[in-house]
């Protein structure tokens, strides 16, 4: 990881961030783990995928084990291969997301965002 460009990782590569706390929630320096797993608009977006996919929610704190989870979910390839495509599009909606709230000033609820994934 360490490849989004964060607020954190911004900083660490010599920008200019004067801050860099989540602009989402204000809780943490927002990182990569931060924006697509800690920040409590990704655990409750991920808290309404697992339900809809009806799957208990797993507990993990990184993309690393997330990942490493749907790798290994299940039994059938084909609903694991399923869940893969949906945490990947997940992430990918809750990083444009946060783009869109600080590129466009744009806010979102955790809903929004799971709506925006059902429509792709």
């Amino acid at each position: 990881m360490g490849r989004i460009p964060s607020n954190l990782a911004l900083k660490r590569r010599g920008v200019a961030i004067i801050n860099t706390s989540c602009p989402q929630c204000h809780l943490e320096n927002e990182d990569t783990e931060h924006i697509l797993i800690r920040c409590p608009v990704a655990s409750n977006v991920w808290d309404l995928i697992f339900k809809w996919c009806n799957i208990p929610k797993p507990q993990f704190q990184t993309v690393g084990e997330l990942i490493g989870f749907v790798k290994t979910w299940g039994i059938r390839r084909r609903r694991r291969n399923n869940l893969i495509c949906v945490c990947f599009g997940v992430m990918w909606i809750l990083w444009k997301t946060r783009c869109d709230g600080v590129l466009k000033n744009k806010r979102t609820s955790p809903p929004l965002v799971k709506s925006t994934k059902a429509k792709h």
